[in-house]
């Protein structure tokens, strides 16, 4: 099992899985492959955020509260990610939380389809967050600068243990006898 884990953190979990794929490893370092890893990272970005809302729409049976409280918890933190990479932040993978990682290869921002893409989803994924209770997330729909969420950051180990936010349970719904949760 570790032998797994390994190799997934090996072959997808990096900054470029593009040259990872079987036939492309040869493109890395020319133009084209490069622009293709960006768009592979664009396209990977934009179903994550896909496959966000359906599962905060449907989540696994069983799993309803843990995927309303992890994503109520993260609301702000995927929204400002999100807001980053559409006001120009380099490269997708390059927001943490906290702010902007600090990257060497400059000039390489998100491309206008990737942009106006995440914009659409954005809009969905602020609905869906304010659905299970999460508040302030129109504050990410705004194009001002994200001066405060953008700084160069370093990241520092802590030695204070976070404080864990209690999501507000969902609201149980009754129709025709049944119970459903609200999203």
């Amino acid at each position: 099992m570790l032998q797994v884990l390994v190799s997934i953190q090996g072959l997808i979990l990096n900054a470029k899985p593009y040259f990872n794929e079987p036939g492309y490893a040869s493109t890395s370092g020319t133009q084209n492959g490069e622009a293709q890893s960006l768009k592979y990272n664009e396209n990977t970005f934009i179903l994550s955020v896909r496959t966000m809302m359906y599962t905060m729409k449907k989540p696994p049976k069983n799993f309803e509260n843990l995927v309303v409280g992890h994503f109520y918890s993260r609301a702000h933190d995927i929204l400002a990610s999100c807001k980053a990479y559409m006001e120009g932040v380099q490269l997708v993978g390059c927001f943490v939380k906290g702010g902007v990682r600090d990257v060497k290869k400059r000039g390489r921002k998100g491309s206008d389809r990737f942009k106006a893409a995440l914009l659409e989803c954005v809009k969905l994924l602020v609905q869906d967050f304010e659905k299970i209770g999460v508040k302030d997330c129109q504050k990410f729909m705004s194009p001002t600068s994200l001066k405060q969420t953008t700084q160069k950051t370093y990241m520092k180990p802590t030695t204070s243990k976070p404080t864990p936010l209690k999501p507000a349970p969902p609201k149980p719904r009754t129709t025709g006898g049944t119970k459903w949760l609200n999203f």
